[in-house]
C-alpha cells in the first residue's frame, strides 16, 4: 500500500510538470498555464494521504509562480524533476528537496521578485516609491468591503490576474470563493484623494 502512494505521488508530479517547466522563459509561459498546475497541485495537496507532502507542494507553488525570476523558476522546476526521477528512495528524495530549498530560501532575496507581475504577498514591504492600489472583492457585498492596500512597481489594469496564494487572507479567500486567483474588472480613480480603487472577482475559468 506504502508503495502505491509512492508511485502516486511520483506518477502525479511528473504528469503535470514536466510539460509546465519546459515553457517557462518561452512565449508559452502564460497565466492560464500557471493556473492549470497551480490547480492541478491545489487539488492533489487536499487529495494526498502524504501529510509530508503538503509543504513539498507549497514551495513549488512558491517558486514556480509568474512573476518570479525566470532562471529561479526553472532551476527550482528542473531541480525537483531530477531530484524524483534520480532518488527512489522517497524519505531520501524530500530529504534533499528540503535541503536543497533552504539554501534556495537563503538567496531568496535576490531570487523573487516581489512587487512585480501578479503576485500579490503578505512579505511584500510597502515601498512608498511603489504604486499605490486598494483592492476590493465583491465591494458592493457584504464580504471584502473594505481594501486590501497594496503597493506595485508596475501599473496594474482591467484584466490583469492576481495570486493572492502567499497572501495572509489566502486561506479566508479560498474558504469564501474557492480560488486565491482574481481579475481585475474595474479601475476608479478618485480625485478628492488621489486614490487608484480597483475592483476584483474570481478567477474561474
Amino acid at each position: 500500500m506504502e508503495e502505491n502512494i509512492q508511485e502516486n505521488y511520483k506518477d502525479f508530479f511528473l504528469s503535470v510538470l514536466p510539460n509546465y517547466v519546459e515553457l517557462i522563459g518561452t512565449e508559452e509561459d502564460v497565466f492560464d498555464e500557471y493556473r492549470k498546475l497551480f490547480q492541478s497541485l491545489q487539488e492533489f495537496s487536499k487529495e494526498t494521504e502524504l501529510i509530508i507532502l503538503k509543504p513539498v507542494i507549497i514551495n513549488l507553488i512558491k517558486y514556480l509562480k509568474l512573476g518570479n525570476d525566470i532562471s529561479m523558476r526553472m532551476e527550482v522546476g528542473n531541480t525537483f524533476l531530477s531530484l524524483l526521477r534520480n532518488e527512489e528512495n522517497s524519505v531520501l528524495f524530500l530529504h534533499k528537496w528540503n535541503d536543497y530549498i533552504s539554501k534556495v530560501e537563503l538567496k531568496s532575496g535576490s531570487y523573487t521578485v516581489e512587487n512585480k507581475g501578479n503576485k500579490i504577498s503578505k512579505e511584500v514591504p510597502l515601498y512608498e516609491k511603489g504604486l499605490k492600489y486598494f483592492l476590493y472583492i465583491h465591494m458592493y457585498q457584504n464580504e471584502f468591503a473594505y481594501p486590501i492596500e497594496i503597493f506595485s512597481e508596475r501599473e496594474l489594469l482591467v484584466g490583469d490576474h492576481l495570486d493572492f496564494s502567499d497572501h495572509q487572507m489566502c486561506d479566508e479567500l479560498e474558504e469564501l470563493f474557492k480560488t486565491t486567483l482574481f481579475k481585475v474588472i474595474k479601475r476608479q480613480y478618485l480625485v478628492q484623494y488621489g486614490e487608484m480603487h480597483l475592483q476584483l472577482e474570481p478567477y474561474i475559468a
